[in-house]
């Protein structure tokens, strides 16, 4: 399994629109930790914790395993903003969490 590391200027389509986080964290331009996404070369790290430390902002779109199990791993996080597609992780103080399913 492979996690993305993206500046949010841009991803497989050429741009990240991370919009939900403008009301928590200004994230353009900075490190948005992409956790659930295949691989592009440069942009991975083998494990999710390499992913979100320093990241500015996290965007969940997998409820795996190695996903729902972190919890004291976003604390790593420069800004610990949390959009999750698929309510993968639990709600907890010290988290800024946008929950994005419906």
């Amino acid at each position: 399994m492979m996690f993305r590391c993206l500046p949010t200027s841009q991803n497989a389509a050429g741009s990240l629109d991370m919009s939900i986080m403008d009301s928590h964290a200004d994230v353009t331009g900075k490190r948005v930790a992409v956790l659930g996404l295949s691989f592009k070369p440069g942009t991975y790290v083998q494990r999710p914790t390499e992913a979100l430390t320093d990241a500015s902002a996290a965007l969940i779109v997998t409820d795996w395993d190695e996903i729902t199990s972190l919890d004291e791993e976003f604390d790593a996080m420069n800004t610990p903003v949390v959009a999750d597609g698929r309510r993968a992780i639990e709600h907890r103080d010290g988290i800024v969490y946008e929950e994005l399913t419906w």
